[in-house]
């Protein structure tokens, strides 16, 4: 058989919550008045760039040093690899701006150090952020109110503060008696503290349409209420008004939500397909994916609408699949609770190509194949395969993980499935080596070398390491923690509700609510989706969430250390 070496391009899917419905470009005022004019903006420019969780990496370097951890201590190396600054420290962030903020191993106070390692502002705040924009948030030891000091040490926005994010051209968000606004560097209100959340930024994401990049900032956020957010592009600002939340654009349509509905407007902000689905996915070769509740049955029916928001092939099916290669597949009935469904393949027509195939889920298409899984009765563990476009079997369903790999040749898409050995059983169970790998042409892909076996992943729960039974999973490069063992330590209300297999967690006046195996949650009674599903590992019968989502939505920092295996968590 042919031999490939592929490049691996890790796939990340972001969810952009920002709400809005009327768009106008130019000048606009908010509820206060503030006005907001249209700016030039280099092409350069990502709004939300400087914000986001902290990602500690012995790969990732900033002004030439990165964070290193040795035996749970702190310290910086530079890019050749050299210690410049020893491990000492309880905790540290990235350098930036010249400073990093470290956390003293002994009184565990926050403070900021030069690149020499000596001490500049000193260790006396309960924590400390990376500097920008000339600004570290500092949180005072006395009155655990936050404020802002300038690179000398010097506090130049008063600690007044119940919670503040990083700034970020010019302005960043602040929670002061309960309510959230927006400050300028100089601790200037921008936008008054009234909103009772707190904005929401996409980290970076840009979509493609005609050439350009749009991406979106939200202004003011008040929850199911009137609301205002900015849409930029290269060249103009945007305002957007009376949604909840814009999830996408897509050449010249936005996808919004409002009160749990979905829909998409122009850039006109004129509604072109209705605001009246519960689910309503991107569109792809045409056409999207659309759900709405049965109210009889409890659940949603699902079917196809073109652009114009045509309903194309009827929500008759109780799921499906975004189309791909000129076909989707789609359920017919629900079979067992492992999750098995009767399915077919149907083209843009809604004519069936292929029915009576049973599996748990069919992937999109690639290069003529989609993956298919099962779950395997003696392991109770989900085995891959793959199919044609004809709905038959090209790869014996046997294999234990699959992945998209790029062909660097080519630029193409592919599968790859993965089989897996059992490694010798530790104290953290078992741990998957991959013994082979298969493209979707039956292509063996050749290992530089035989991967170890995972290492245990460990967490530290602001600085103190937590002992999970069973231990956190990485899993498709997402943090899985066991529900209870973190999320109480947090001081979380956990409640599983095994009627309905959802789960309620519970932080001050954040709520969140998931359903295991899916990806749909709520945050405070708002429709949001996760990127990964949490679920029941089969082996200990334990349930486990996404630690990132949950974290940082109950306002904890999580960043991943990839070289140690180990989560940190600082809530």
């Amino acid at each position: 058989m042919k031999v490939l070496k592929l490049v691996w391009i890790p796939v990340i899917v972001f969810l952009i919550s920002l709400p809005n419905l009327v768009l106008t470009e130019a000048a606009a005022a908010d509820n206060a008045g503030h006005l907001y004019e249209q700016e030039e903006i280099s092409s350069e420019v990502v709004f939300g760039c400087a914000r986001g969780g902290y990602y500690i990496d012995r790969y990732v370097y900033s002004d030439g040093y990165s964070v290193s951890i040795e035996n749970e201590r702190f310290g910086f190396i530079d890019q050749a690899g050299g210690l410049v600054i020893p491990h000492t420290y309880a905790y540290a962030r990235n350098f930036s701006e010249g400073l990093a903020a470290v956390q003293s191993a002994d009184s565990r106070k926050w403070g900021y150090i030069n690149k020499q390692g000596e001490v500049v502002i000193p260790l006396a705040y309960d924590r400390a952020e990376p500097f920008s924009d000339g600004r570290g948030a500092v949180k005072d030891s006395k009155t655990g109110k936050w404020g802002f000091v300038d690179s000398n040490g010097k506090v130049v926005i008063p600690f007044t503060y119940e919670d503040v994010n990083l700034f970020a051209y010019g302005t960043t968000e602040a929670q002061k008696n309960g309510l959230w606004g927006i400050i300028d560097p100089a601790g200037k209100t921008i936008v008054p503290f009234k909103f009772t959340e707190a904005p929401v930024f996409g980290d970076c994401v840009k979509s493609p349409y005609r050439g350009e990049y749009y991406t979106f900032r939200l202004i003011d956020h008040v929850a199911h209420t009137n609301t205002v957010s900015m849409f930029s592009k290269p060249g103009k600002k945007f305002i957007v008004q009376g949604a909840d939340s814009i999830l996408s654009p897509e050449d010249g349509l936005i996808r919004v939500e409002r009160n749990n509905k979905f829909g998409y407007v122009d850039l006109s902000g004129k509604a072109v397909i209705p605001l009246k689905y519960d689910q309503l996915e991107p569109f792809s070769e045409g056409l999207a994916l659309a759900g709405i509740i049965d109210l009889k049955a409890g659940f949603p029916k699902y079917g196809y609408i073109n652009r114009e928001g045509k309903t194309v092939i009827p929500l008759i099916y109780g799921r499906g699949e975004d189309f791909s290669e000129g076909l989707a597949a789609v359920g017919v009935k629900f079979l067992d609770a492992q999750g098995l469904w009767e399915m077919k393949l149907i083209d843009p027509a809604g004519r069936t190509i292929k029915g009576g195939l049973n599996y748990i889920s069919i992937t999109k298409f690639l290069n003529g194949k989609a993956v298919v899984d099962r779950l395997d009765p003696s392991t109770k563990l989900n085995k891959y395969g793959m199919i044609n476009t004809s709905g038959q079997i090209v790869t014996p369903l046997e294999y234990d993980q699959y992945d998209i790999t790029v062909d660097p040749e080519t630029g193409k898409e592919d599968w790859v499935l993965t089989k897996n050995e059992p490694s010798a059983t530790t104290d953290t169970g078992y741990q998957p080596v991959p013994s082979g790998m298969i493209d979707s042409h039956g292509n063996v892909i050749e290992f530089a070398q035989t991967p170890a076996p995972a290492p245990p992943v460990g967490v530290l729960l602001n600085g103190e390491r937590i002992t999970l039974q069973p231990a956190a999973k990485v899993i498709n490069g997402s943090t899985f923690i066991p529900l209870r063992g973190v999320l109480e330590k947090m001081g979380a209300k956990v409640q599983f509700n095994s009627a309905d297999q959802s789960i309620d967690i519970t932080q001050g006046s954040t709520t969140i609510h998931l359903k295991m195996n899916s990806k749909s949650a709520k945050v405070n009674r708002k429709a949001v989706q996760l990127s990964t599903a949490p679920f029941v590992d089969k082996r200990s019968s334990s349930t486990y969430v996404p630690l990132r989502f949950i974290g940082e939505t109950l306002g904890a920092k999580v960043s991943w250390v990839a070289e140690e295996s180990l989560a940190l968590i600082e809530s």
